[in-house]
């Protein structure tokens, strides 16, 4: 993209227009994705908030622990994967879009 044109934004991305019902996503969590994704294009990564990782898709994630509700700006997957084994509930947000994220049944037999 040449640096004098504007950059889309979703509401003036045709990709996104023409997700904009959600209909071909399975879930939520695959439209979050695709959406982080887009974001990603238009506005670059950030930094994982618990190891300085680069992270590409950048989605807000709350984890409910048994100590209490931890709020993170974005985590990279390692993080998220543990956030996931250490808490009850991990909710992943983008834009007024939750998701809950979906630990493996044995992982949850073993909390």
């Amino acid at each position: 993209m040449s640096p004098g044109k504007p950059r889309p934004t979703p509401t003036t991305s045709p990709v996104l227009q023409d997700t904009a019902g959600r209909a071909s996503f399975d879930s939520d969590l695959d439209w979050l994705y695709f959406h982080a994704e887009m974001r990603f294009q238009q506005h670059g990564g950030s930094k994982c908030a618990i190891c300085r990782a680069h992270v590409r898709h950048v989605v807000e994630v709350t984890s409910f622990r048994p100590d209490g509700k931890k709020d993170f700006p974005c985590l990279c997957m390692r993080c998220l994967v543990a956030e996931e084994a250490r808490a009850s509930r991990v909710v992943l947000r983008l834009d007024g879009i939750a998701a809950e994220s979906h630990r493996p049944a044995a992982a949850r037999r073993a909390a």
